[in-house]
């Protein structure tokens, strides 16, 4: 099932690509007998659209294919449409193997991608065993009136429940800055990525359920989110400015938990003088469409951080950036804290202890729970 209310905005974006959001809606499995599986997020005051979609008995595969895409060379002057030269994923119980997309051909000026592999309003799907090119980014003026990078995508799914990314990878260098991050989704409930390659998984409108990264390895982009939940990451490397970054467009709100298990983290070497674990902003001036929260609890069981090769002076990482910064606008919209940190198997290569944040009243809500020692 498809719901939604066009009177309600969610997700009203903040920053250079700022807007008026999107319509309130989300998928959910309505069984045969009224129950319904994978809840339901929002309260509808009003429901102004509804769509049935059917989910087949059996399920279908798509086996193989090597693709190559010559990518469009518009110029800077032309209007900045996504297009969508893709694979459209629309029916439940999908599930795509072994699949190859190449790009070639690109230039100094283009218009972004949608997704090659594009999943919408369906159920049960699977990629599996997919490579896929990240893509060259380009610049236009966004919505502030400031030049913003178009994101283009090489995977991509909204309105998608149970969605699975298995073996996928890229086809190109997962730490190439000069390519955007490869995966984008929005208004997901339950997203797994595991055994994958790719330079960034992304979640901009928001996943529930679960949220899980496993056994995988994550390049310069990082692991985004924006939801509610379980966020885990477990048995995989990440790198990027921030183990988790928690979406500040979108309010850097985690309503529920997060895991991190025998994981490793690399933060860029001089990116930052002192790296943060978890990022976020949020200085409560902004209406987002919906309450927003830190994640209500940390759990931290294995975490080797590589903060090797500093320059003198290097304090140590911080745990939780400072979600105010230098703002001084009033709290309209309160932030809600995280409220405990469990900590447990630690490690940093400078053998430096981390520190909780730099904000007064972040590190002095958070109720640690420590038995880790800091060095390796």
């Amino acid at each position: 099932m498809h719901v939604e209310n066009n009177q309600r905005r969610v997700f009203i974006r903040r920053g250079l690509n700022q807007n008026s959001g999107s319509i309130l809606k989300e998928v959910f499995i309505l069984r045969r007998d009224g129950t319904i599986k994978g809840g339901i997020d929002w309260d509808y005051e009003t429901v102004t659209k509804v769509v049935a979609m059917p989910i087949d008995e059996k399920t279908l595969f798509i086996r193989g294919g090597n693709f190559t895409n010559i990518a469009n060379r518009m110029g800077p002057d032309e209007k900045p449409d996504y297009w969508k030269r893709n694979i459209q994923i629309t029916r439940s119980k999908t599930v795509v193997e072994g699949v190859t997309h190449r790009v070639t051909g690109e230039a100094d000026s283009g218009n972004p991608y949608q997704g090659f592999l594009n999943a919408t309003r369906c159920a049960f799907v699977l990629l599996h065993n997919c490579v896929i090119d990240a893509r060259k980014f380009y610049y236009k003026i966004g919505s502030a009136g400031k030049p913003v990078p178009m994101g283009t995508y090489g995977y991509s799914a909204s309105l998608v429940m149970d969605f699975r990314m298995i073996g996928c990878r890229m086809g190109n260098d997962i730490h190439d800055r000069s390519r955007w991050g490869v995966t984008c989704t929005d208004f997901m409930k339950n997203f797994l990525v595991e055994d994958c390659l790719l330079s960034r998984v992304d979640v901009h409108q928001g996943v529930s359920g679960s949220y899980v990264i496993r056994r995988s390895t994550l390049g310069h982009g990082g692991l985004n989110a924006t939801g509610r939940g379980h966020l885990i990451v477990e048995d995989s490397t990440l790198h990027g400015r921030n183990l988790i970054c928690f979406r500040e467009d979108y309010g850097s709100t985690w309503d529920g938990e997060v895991t991190i298990r025998n994981s490793r983290w690399i933060p860029p070497a001089g990116a930052a003088a002192y790296p943060v674990m978890f990022g976020m902003q949020n200085d409560g001036g902004h209406d987002f469409g919906y309450p927003c929260s830190m994640p209500s609890m940390v759990r931290i069981d294995g975490l080797f951080v590589d903060d090797s090769g500093r320059a003198g002076g290097y304090k140590g990482i911080t745990i939780f950036s400072d979600p105010a910064g230098s703002s001084s606008d009033a709290a309209q919209f309160p932030y809600r804290l995280t409220e405990r940190l469990e900590i447990r198997g630690l490690e940093t290569a400078s053998g430096l202890p981390p520190r909780v944040s730099e904000n007064a009243a972040v590190a002095k809500a958070v109720k640690i729970v420590n038995d880790s020692p800091a060095g390796p």
